[in-house]
């Protein structure tokens, strides 16, 4: 149990290859894997016992401990922001943003958005699809009059930088979808927060 606490100590006082000292909840999931791999060590009777059953719940890998990352933008900011993205080549992010703030959906559930699950008469996207574990969880979400103004605005002119054809693949993207990309949007994401100063 000792050298847990000294590993936890130690593994607090370490950087990363940014030279940022290591979070909370880095050194929490290094002890949970430590943990499930002395249990497994357990089943298995490679070991006679596991430290981490000496030790008091939360003391080791306190969950509590982790800072949550908790960002709200300000209107001045969303402004700022928007802003950033009214170029040619970000009108996709634009949108993107536009999205998020109104309807609340992820990431991952806006990219997945084709054309047929917005329902511009209703008022509605349909299939916000979002995925957890084995479970797939379907649900409507409204649209605002800023969302499906700057929707019909981004079906009329295509956002230029995801409507291309791809550097190393050579495809074209799939029209049916409504921002374009399926992966991510890191690059022109990081790009306007920097224009914006955020």
């Amino acid at each position: 149990v000792a050298n847990l606490r000294a590993y936890r100590k130690h593994r607090l006082f370490c950087t990363n290859r940014h030279k940022k000292r290591l979070s909370v909840a880095t050194v929490n999931r290094e002890l949970s894997t430590m943990r499930a791999m002395l249990n497994e060590a357990m089943v298995n009777d490679w070991i006679l016992v596991n430290p981490f059953k000496k030790v008091r719940p939360g003391e080791l890998i306190s969950i509590a401990d982790e800072r949550k990352r908790e960002t709200i933008l300000t209107p001045a900011e969303e402004k700022v922001l928007l802003a950033a993205c009214a170029t040619h080549w970000r009108r996709h992010l634009g949108v993107l943003v536009i999205a998020a703030l109104d309807t609340g959906a992820r990431q991952g559930e806006l990219l997945k958005l084709r054309w047929s699950d917005i329902a511009f008469d209703e008022g509605v996207i349909k299939n916000v699809t979002s995925y957890k574990g084995k479970t797939v969880q379907r649900r409507e979400v409204p649209l605002t009059g800023r969302l499906r103004a700057a929707l019909l605005d981004l079906k009329q002119k295509r956002g230029a930088a995801t409507f291309k054809r791809g550097r190393t693949s050579g495809n074209k993207p799939d029209n049916a979808l409504v921002f374009g990309v399926t992966n991510n949007v890191q690059n022109s994401w990081r790009a306007a927060r920097k224009d914006a100063n955020l």
